[in-house]
């Protein structure tokens, strides 16, 4: 048999043991020879490949197609490499599917061992090789801002770099459409919630949102940015943006709801001050969760309270709260 090159050899080869079930090591490989026998000191199988005369093709010279040794469950020569590459096809049909069914499905067609481990890196891979390094994508956001202000005229589109060395590293993209910005000042109760979202990549980073509710009742989303950190400097960031496009002149004609993040906090403090700032009744049962104040009853308390559209029965859910605990 003749092949391309050596890394084609190598790559059959590695296709074999992987059916086989039997790991090899592969003793010589240079530009002229590609030498590989059994792990196993007792089993007698090898092969050796050439490079062909004026050629830069391999040849198989040596071929002892016999094995002595057992079937291994675990084969080291199947590498991340191969699985992307025979599983390529599986890995982008779902990319979304659970990791641990692509190992099973994998596992049971080969009868060899694949760790949850390598299964992700040949799914990353894969990706990799046919959509680009996502690092280099980043680059892309020039265009991306460029684009959403030659097709929304008038929206604000903020895209943030850091300086290292020669090179401009991404640290922060902010945008506020015109439409939601129109929509929000004509349409909308002037109530406004904040919340950060962390982002699950390996590049880390957390979206900021702020949303509001129209006359329906459903959520209005308003503006919302990518940052590198949750704190204080990009909240206040954040806000200074916002506060410039829905032109908030008036501090207090607009209450905001948040989930006690103590940047956000310190942020609103600093931007509106003597603001209509409320919490989260969510994130307030989360609060007495970890506190140890759990129960259906205490639960169904606090959200009566938060719920209350008077302030007599407001009062009325809090001293109930009171009696259910005191520290509540």
């Amino acid at each position: 048999m003749c092949f391309n090159s050596r890394s084609e050899f190598k790559e059959a080869v590695n296709s074999y043991v992987v059916v086989t079930k039997r790991p090899i090591k592969f003793s010589k490989c240079d530009k002229l020879r590609c030498y590989a026998l059994c792990r196993d000191n007792k089993c007698k199988w090898r092969i050796n490949a050439r490079v062909m005369n004026n050629e830069r093709a391999f040849q198989v010279s040596l071929y002892h197609n016999e094995h002595t040794c057992e079937e291994k469950f675990s084969v080291a020569n199947m590498k991340t490499q191969w699985l992307s590459k025979k599983y390529g096809k599986l890995f982008k049909s779902d990319p979304k599917r659970n990791m641990k069914a692509f190992r099973v499905d994998i596992v049971n067609e080969l009868k060899v061992n694949v760790s949850k481990d390598m299964a992700y890196r040949a799914k990353k891979k894969t990706f990799k090789e046919s959509e680009g390094d996502p690092i280099h994508q980043y680059s892309r956001l020039w265009d991306y801002a460029h684009a959403l202000k030659q097709s929304n005229p008038g929206s604000t589109v903020v895209l943030g770099v850091e300086r290292d060395g020669e090179e401009s590293v991404f640290d922060r993209f902010y945008i506020c459409f015109d439409a939601l910005q129109r929509g929000f000042r004509v349409g909308c109760r002037p109530f406004i919630e904040f919340d950060g979202c962390h982002v699950r990549t390996s590049y880390g980073g957390v979206i900021l949102s702020a949303v509001g509710v129209d006359p329906n009742n459903c959520i209005f989303p308003i503006a919302y940015a990518v940052v590198s950190i949750e704190n204080t400097e990009t909240w206040s960031w954040f806000l200074s943006l916002l506060k410039r496009d829905l032109d908030i002149r008036v501090n207090n004609e607009v209450c905001f709801i948040s989930d006690k993040q103590k940047g956000l906090v310190h942020a609103l403090e600093g931007k509106f001050l003597g603001i209509e700032h409320r919490s989260c009744v969510r994130h307030l049962h989360s609060i007495f969760m970890t506190a140890g104040l759990k129960g259906l009853a205490l639960k169904n308390a606090l959200w009566k309270a938060g719920r209350a559209p008077i302030v007599g029965e407001f009062r009325s859910a809090m001293l109930e709260i009171k009696q259910l605990d005191e520290k509540a």
